[in-house]
């Protein structure tokens, strides 16, 4: 029921009447009351239906510094331009990838969304392509041996759009998930290009959590910290809730961005946005230096309007929580006592989404603002060692 509020909401929006309606065709009726443990149960699944996903203030940071990547004054090295760019596509073609999407399968969206990623590329970006899930079945009997299948199926070179669909094409959804696995051996995929005259981005795009007992949250971390230095960003496909907080938690412990992909319009603005960033890599090379006082102000305005974001969504879910609670409690469905009840939690929500977003977005701003004084401190430190130098 996410996606259904005036400001936030996308098209087609359910009216009113329809929300109450399938609200009572899903959760029980409250006619007599209930212990405070049921009432709690209940209101989760209330609210289950209409939580919407909010823009997390801790990785805003992160992708502040994929906005201004290249600039030599982020703290984080690992966003400076180095004299290659090596960009490694992790897909997931496990047994799941052959869902339907508008009857179209989501293997199939996302291998064109791989093609329309890498057709423009410039020749001097290195791309490769690493695949799992792609042996075996979904079986217990075929598991170890599904597991254990990760492979490089495209080594970093240009792009070539023939050669890639080449080896991409055939792949069928089969196996299991083995997001770890995939990530250690993209160590060894990445070893001939360390990361002090080298930037390395890693894509994956998964529809689900990792199935093969393996750790991808600390191959993750173990891949950034290396002297590769890599940061790895994941996109969800299509995932749920559970999944979305697990690709979530990877692309922290690798120092990348987490990005939700619902379909495939969605899918190809997230590789869009790392094709604008190769080109911008491009630039770079080409002698285009962008101002770091243009750049701190994009960052500040970006802290405004996710600001604003939340107060939005903030603003969507709790109109859906309070006018739906009422008719319901109007029309009979729930008494009174689990009226005041759901009421008083939502209230709690309220409050507690405000305050997050006063609180973290105000120690946003405030680490935005320390940033650019740690800038502007080390643009000074180096002209003075010129005018020292000079004299």
């Amino acid at each position: 029921m996410a996606g259904n509020g005036d400001i936030t909401g996308t098209e087609p929006i359910m009216e009113e009447e329809e929300k109450v309606a399938y609200i009572k065709e899903v959760l029980p009726a409250i006619e007599e009351d209930k212990e405070e443990a049921y009432l709690d149960r209940w209101w989760r699944s209330f609210h289950y239906l209409f939580a919407e996903e909010y823009p997390d203030p801790r990785s805003i940071l992160i992708e502040l510094n994929y906005t201004h990547f290249g600039n030599d004054a982020l703290e984080d090295e690992r966003f400076h331009f180095k004299d290659q760019i090596n960009v490694l596509l992790v897909l997931d073609v496990s047994g799941s990838m052959a869902n339907e999407i508008d009857g179209k399968s989501m293997l199939q969206m996302a291998k064109d969304s791989i093609y329309n990623f890498t057709s423009d590329l410039p020749d001097e970006a290195n791309i490769g392509v690493r695949v799992y899930g792609h042996e075996g079945d979904s079986t217990e009997q075929t598991k170890e041996e599904s597991c254990r299948a990760t492979d490089l199926l495209y080594d970093f070179q240009q792009a070539n759009i023939n050669d890639i669909q080449d080896v991409i094409d055939p792949l069928k959804p089969k196996g299991w998930t083995p997001i770890g696995r995939s990530l250690e051996q993209a160590k060894e995929d990445f070893s001939a290009f360390p990361g002090e005259n080298n930037t390395n981005l890693v894509y994956i795009v998964s529809d689900g959590i990792e199935t093969c007992e393996g750790d991808p949250v600390t191959a993750a971390k173990e891949l950034a910290d290396s002297n590769i230095k890599s940061i790895v960003n994941v996109i969800g496909f299509n995932v749920g809730i559970e999944g979305q907080s697990h690709l979530r938690e990877i692309a922290e412990a690798g120092g990348g961005i987490y990005t939700n992909a619902g379909n495939e319009d969605e899918l190809r603005e997230a590789l869009d946005r790392g094709e604008a960033l190769i080109q911008q890599w491009k630039e770079w090379k080409e002698g285009e230096i962008r101002n770091i006082s243009e750049q701190i102000k994009e960052q500040e305005s970006q802290a405004i309007r996710s600001r604003g974001e939340w107060l939005d969504i903030v603003a969507d879910e709790n109109y859906n929580h309070n006018f739906i609670l009422r008719a319901l409690h109007s029309e009979g469905y729930i008494n009174r006592k689990a009226y005041e009840y759901m009421m008083s939690r939502y209230y709690e929500r309220r409050d507690l989404y405000k305050e997050i977003r006063e609180n973290e977005f105000e120690s946003l701003e405030e680490e935005i603002e320390k940033n650019y004084t740690t800038q502007l401190e080390k643009i000074e430190e180096e002209y003075e060692k010129i005018m020292e130098e000079k004299n």
